[in-house]
């Protein structure tokens, strides 16, 4: 069977609409009454000035414990995010989280905004993060 351009990317639009309807369908995982949402959360800074100060996000559940942020903005600027909690009851999850969150705080800080990657191997701290920083982020642009 030949599979042409149009084909091919058609076939991948299928797909990942399908993904996309399967990652909708999956259930929330509760904590403090809060669910994690998608890690291409919209971003607050986009459409907002940060205002200065320091700024604590929700607090989200990551499976193996729950995730919180402070974001801290000088002169409108994210200059640190502060971990305020964060999976570490087991040996495994402070060795993920030791290399994972330094990774995060790095490129929030270079790019500025809450859509940064997730870390391969920490991703469900990553998505808890991500929406605890975005939460932040929006009590900042208030």
């Amino acid at each position: 069977m030949k599979i042409t351009a149009k084909l091919a990317a058609s076939l991948l639009s299928t797909v990942a609409v399908q993904l996309g309807q399967a990652w909708a369908a999956q259930p929330a995982l509760p904590a403090d009454q809060n669910t994690i949402v998608d890690a291409t959360v919209q971003d607050a800074k986009a459409t907002a000035v940060l205002h200065d100060g320091e700024f604590m996000g929700r607090i989200y559940d990551a499976y193996y414990g729950v995730v919180q942020v402070k974001a801290v903005v000088q002169g409108g600027t994210i200059v640190d995010v502060q971990a305020l909690k964060f999976p570490n009851h087991s040996g495994t999850s402070r060795s993920i989280n030791r290399q994972a969150l330094p990774y995060l705080l790095q490129e929030v800080v270079a790019k500025q905004t809450s859509r940064v990657n997730i870390i391969s191997g920490a991703t469900l701290t990553s998505r808890a993060y991500i929406a605890s920083l975005h939460d932040a982020l929006v009590l900042s642009a208030k």
